[in-house]
């Protein structure tokens, strides 16, 4: 969908890096606000990663991956450290010497993205029907970034029964993304 424009504005073409900010900047900063960030917070962090990906698109094109799908975990990846720093907790992974040189192996291609945005609706269902529980330790493992370990203490819960319900949320959002992504009638 915007691999055409990344290319363009990796060639120098500001028209082209203007419109993927135009087209990407309100989906992004709806994620780094459900962070609880600040405006100018998000306009730093985007301006850094609209930055970091001129210097990256290459590689994200020579994988196939989806640049739009690595500026949205940046945009993860970025908020959680800073709230993970701010209340003074370890960080969840070890820290990378440039966070911008992930790898692209996982992240899903442009044609995902794409037939993921035409079924919006279908995903939105499927969330709903997550079992309240597995939404809950998902939001914050996804969300707020926290380990597993976090998360049962946060909850007071053994450590066995959020990982379980992690495990569960996983298989059945992977279950029902192949649903989604494979046909439209996919009886969700």
């Amino acid at each position: 969908m915007h691999e055409d424009l990344f290319a363009r504005a990796e060639a120098g073409d500001e028209p082209a890096l203007d419109e993927i900010f135009d087209r990407l900047a309100p989906r992004l900063l709806a994620l780094s606000a459900r962070f609880g960030s600040t405006p100018a917070d998000d306009e730093q962090i985007l301006g850094d990663l609209f930055y970091g990906l001129l210097k990256e698109s290459r590689r994200f094109r020579r994988h196939g991956g989806s640049a739009t799908a690595w500026l949205a975990f940046a945009v993860r990846t970025g908020r959680i450290e800073k709230r993970r720093a701010a209340a003074h907790l370890p960080r969840a992974w070890p820290p990378r010497q440039n966070p911008l040189r992930i790898s692209l192996a996982w992240l899903p291609r442009p044609s995902d993205i794409a037939r993921i945005d035409e079924r919006r609706d279908l995903l939105n269902k499927v969330l709903r029907h997550l079992p309240k529980p597995q939404m809950q330790v998902l939001e914050m493992a996804v969300f707020d970034g926290l380990t597993e370990s976090e998360i049962a203490e946060k909850l007071k819960q053994p450590l066995g029964m959020v990982a379980a319900e992690l495990r569960a949320a996983f298989r059945f959002l992977r279950h029902r993304m192949s649903a989604i992504l494979g046909t439209w009638n996919a009886g969700i």
